[in-house]
């Protein structure tokens, strides 16, 4: 359904355990703000508060070591369109056919923002999460149900990184939180 402007969504997760156990929810949804799923999305910019990507193996594990995204098509610290990184020579981008990479996001200001010039629709994601994934839908366009990149997963979470190793861990009786924001206009 059509989400009408200036509307705002929350997810919320909660949870305890009676010892240390790997927790790391997130969400999946994925958008396009052109109401138009013949355009896809590399009409979209992204902004994204990070100087951090982690890079993936050939069988898409992450790499515990972040790599800097300065002077590289995977820094999107100012709004950038999205085919110039979609259709992107980085040897990242050609392995995933896109992007399905982890961001490291940046304190204080964890806010994500996708805009459609086109339409002037525009969504502010913030969250109380680490990182955030990146996922344009790579492999959609196999089933020949969709144009390539129909959508994009702006997925909250935490990752495991060699600076922050415990982050999936839930102690024993000591809740885990996170939160993020969906906001319209």
């Amino acid at each position: 359904y059509d989400i009408y402007p200036n509307q705002t969504i929350s997810i919320e997760y909660i949870a305890t355990s009676d010892r240390f156990s790997l927790m790391n929810p997130t969400n999946h949804t994925y958008f396009n703000l052109s109401g138009n799923l013949v355009e896809g999305i590399d009409s979209h910019q992204l902004k994204l508060p990070s100087s951090l990507v982690s890079f993936l193996e050939s069988d898409q594990t992450i790499k515990i070591s972040p790599t800097p995204i300065e002077n590289t098509d995977f820094d999107f610290r100012k709004a950038k369109s999205l085919a110039t990184v979609l259709h992107s020579k980085h040897p990242q981008i050609k392995q995933e056919a896109g992007l399905n990479h982890p961001f490291l996001l940046a304190n204080p200001d964890k806010q994500v923002i996708l805009i459609h010039p086109k339409s002037g629709r525009k969504l502010k994601v913030t969250t109380t999460n680490k990182a955030v994934v990146i996922y344009t839908g790579n492999h959609f366009y196999e089933k020949q149900l969709f144009p390539f990149y129909p959508g994009i997963a702006l997925e909250t979470q935490r990752v495991l990184t060699e600076f922050d190793y415990f982050s999936c861990i839930v102690e024993p009786d000591k809740p885990f939180y996170s939160k993020t924001v969906w906001e319209f206009s």
